[in-house]
C-alpha cells in the first residue's frame, strides 16, 4: 500500500493514462460493502484514486453495487464524477416501484 492505496490500483491509473484512454470506472462494490457496514475510511482510497486519475487528465466514471441507499453519499463525498453505473439497481428496484418511479427516485437522491 502507498497512501492508503494499493499499487496495483495506482498502477492501473497510470497505464490507462499511458493508453491515451479518455477516462476510467472505479469498480464501487467495495465502497458500497463499507459504507453498508458503516466504514467511511474507504472514502479516502476512492478520492486518492479519483485525484491521481483527474492529475492525468483522465474523466472518471464509477459503478456497481451503487443504489438508492448509498448513491447519493457517494456522489456527495466524491466529486468530479462523470457518471455512474446503476443499471443493475435501478432495473432491480424498478421491479418493485416500476421504471419511471424508480428513475425518479434516482434523480432525487442524487439532487439531494
Amino acid at each position: 500500500k502507498h497512501n492508503g492505496i494499493s499499487f496495483l490500483l495506482i498502477a492501473g491509473v497510470e497505464y490507462a493514462s499511458q493508453m491515451n484512454v479518455d477516462s476510467i470506472e472505479i469498480h464501487t462494490g467495495k465502497f458500497s460493502k463499507a459504507i453498508d457496514q458503516g466504514d467511511n475510511s474507504i472514502l479516502i482510497e476512492v478520492s486518492e484514486i479519483i485525484e491521481r486519475a483527474l492529475n492525468k487528465n483522465l474523466l472518471v466514471n464509477a459503478g456497481h453495487d451503487l443504489n438508492l441507499n448509498n448513491l447519493n453519499f457517494f456522489a456527495q463525498k466524491i466529486p468530479y464524477l462523470m457518471e455512474v453505473s446503476i443499471g443493475h439497481a435501478l432495473i432491480s428496484d424498478a421491479l418493485y416501484y416500476g421504471l419511471e418511479n424508480t428513475v425518479q427516485m434516482y434523480l432525487a437522491r442524487l439532487n439531494e
